[in-house]
């Protein structure tokens, strides 16, 4: 729908990749949209609007070249988000430039 790559990751991944069940009707889906561009705040919004009609919870990460941010939070109003990265999380203004990286 929006032309970028995407991957199932969480119980759903390691379901498929393993083929042991673990998820049940409560489960939430965890999915990976990888963003290699910048992905405008009022993009996630409405990405968030449309998902909050799904049948399960859906938590999205969209993968930056930096690292990866959870879409719900990028979505919402606080300046800074967590940013998850090889070496460590942290508060960032924007997950798609290293140098926005606080030390």
């Amino acid at each position: 729908a929006l032309g970028l790559p995407w991957g199932v990751a969480g119980g759903a991944g390691f379901e498929l990749a393993s083929g042991v069940p673990v998820l049940h009707a409560g489960s939430d889906l965890d999915l990976i949209l990888r963003t290699p561009d910048f992905f405008d705040r009022q993009h996630a919004a409405r990405l968030v609007e449309q998902l909050a009609s799904a049948v399960c919870r859906i938590d999205l990460q969209l993968q930056t070249p930096v690292g990866a941010v959870a879409l719900r939070e990028w979505a919402g109003p606080s300046r800074q988000v967590l940013l998850k990265a090889e070496d460590g999380a942290r508060l960032v203004d924007n997950p798609w430039l290293a140098q926005a990286v606080a030390a």
